[in-house]
C-alpha cells in the first residue's frame, strides 16, 4: 500500500510504502509519484534494500534516491544498518535472539529545507552476545567459572553465550550445571556450551600402538609440516 501525508507548512512530505500479503516480489518505488520537488521527501518503507531477489519487497536504494526522495527510512531487517548517508535500518528497538546481536536502538532525525541529518541512537535495555572461552587440561571448573563470573558481572543486563572450546582431561567431565547454578544468581539467562575435547596422551597411545594401524596414523601424522594445533585436531579426529 502506498500513503502519503504532507505538512505544507513545513515544507515535507512523507511517503510510506508497504504490502498487505505474505510476500511482495516486486519492487513498488515506481508506484510513488513526488507531488513536491521542492519539498524535503521522505521514504518510509518496509521491503529488502539489501540488493538482489527477495521475497520481502525488494528495493534498489540508488534508485529510490535518484528518484528523487531526500531520505529513505527502511523497516524489515532487525539490525541497525546505514545503507548510504541518507537511507538506513533503525533496526529493532530490543534484539529478540543471538542472532541480532550488536547495538540496537533509533535513529534521530531533523529537517533542515532538503537535508534530512540523523544519527543512531542506542537504547534497548538489553544487547545479546557470545563470547568464546579457551580452556587448556590445566583448568579447573572454579577458573573457568571466575572468568565467566567476571563477564557477567562486567554488563549484567546482557544475555551471555559462552561457548567453551580447547582440550580438557579425558577422565574429567566438565560441570556446566555447577556453573549454572551459581551464575543464575548474577543473571536473568545465561547459556553455556561445551565445545571441548578430550585432551589425548599421544605419546602413551603411540607406543602402545606402535604395531597396528593407530600407531602408524599416528607416525604419518607427525611427519607433515602443519600447525601442531591442526595436527593435533588430526590426531583427535582419527
Amino acid at each position: 500500500q502506498e500513503d502519503h501525508i504532507g505538512f505544507d507548512d513545513r515544507a515535507i512530505d512523507f511517503y510510506g510504502l508497504s504490502w498487505e500479503e505474505k510476500t511482495m516480489d516486486e519492487q513498488r518505488i515506481n508506484a510513488i509519484e513526488i507531488l513536491h520537488k521542492e519539498y524535503a521527501n521522505i521514504l518510509i518503507a518496509h521491503g529488502d534494500a539489501t540488493g538482489g531477489k527477495s521475497r520481502y519487497m525488494p528495493m534498489n536504494t540508488d534508485a529510490v534516491l535518484t528518484k528523487g526522495f531526500d531520505y529513505l527510512a527502511m523497516g524489515h531487517i532487525h539490525k541497525h544498518e546505514y545503507l548510504a548517508k541518507n537511507a538506513a535500518y533503525c533496526g529493532s528497538l530490543e534484539p529478540l535472539d543471538f542472532s541480532e546481536q550488536g547495538d540496537h536502538g533509533y535513529i534521530y532525525g531533523e529537517v533542515f529545507g532538503k537535508r534530512v541529518a540523523t544519527k543512531f541512537v542506542p537504547f534497548a535495555k538489553r544487547k545479546f552476545e557470545e563470547k568464546v572461552l579457551t580452556i587448556n587440561e590445566n583448568m579447573t571448573i572454579h577458573e573457568i567459572y571466575r572468568v565467566i563470573k567476571g563477564w557477567v558481572e562486567e554488563e549484567p543486563q546482557t544475555i551471555l553465550r559462552v561457548k567453551l572450546i580447547g582440550y580438557s582431561e579425558a577422565d574429567t567431565d566438565l560441570d556446566i550445571n555447577y556453573l549454572l547454578e551459581g551464575l543464575y544468581a548474577l543473571t536473568e539467562y545465561i547459556d553455556i556450551q561445551d565445545r571441548t575435547m578430550m585432551s589425548l596422551d599421544i605419546d602413551r597411545i603411540h607406543e602402545e600402538n606402535m604395531n597396528n594401524i593407530i600407531g602408524q596414523y599416528i607416525t604419518k601424522i607427525a611427519s607433515y609440516q602443519e600447525d601442531e594445533a591442526v595436527k593435533k585436531e588430526a590426531l583427535f579426529d582419527g
